[in-house]
């Protein structure tokens, strides 16, 4: 992640079953910007994801374009399951963030 703030890195946290954060998380435990991943339902061909991003999620598309690129290649995820393992892959860890500060 290349256009990430300075001493940030990616995280994600599972807030319950049905929803999954994926934030920028600054040393200190508070993010940058976060936006939930939520299961919607199922479908015959799998479970429907929404993407939530709120006004300060949206830094995201600027900031980790590789998150966006890694949950569509080569076909968008079947599972928060699968969500979390390709956010594995970009080098995320999990973790909550602790202030919950925005800025």
């Amino acid at each position: 992640m290349r256009n990430l703030p300075q001493g940030a890195h990616l995280a994600y946290w599972r807030a319950n079953p049905d929803t999954l954060h994926v934030m920028v998380v600054r040393s200190d435990g508070s993010y940058v910007w976060q936006f939930p991943i939520v299961r919607d339902g199922a479908t015959e061909f799998g479970e429907m994801l929404s993407v939530q991003v709120y006004r300060d999620g949206f830094a995201a598309f600027r900031q980790a374009p590789e998150v966006f690129a890694a949950l569509s290649d080569p076909y968008a995820p079947d599972s928060l399951d699968e969500v979390e393992e390709r956010l594995k892959r970009l080098g995320a860890v999990e973790q909550r963030p602790q202030g919950g500060e925005v800025g």
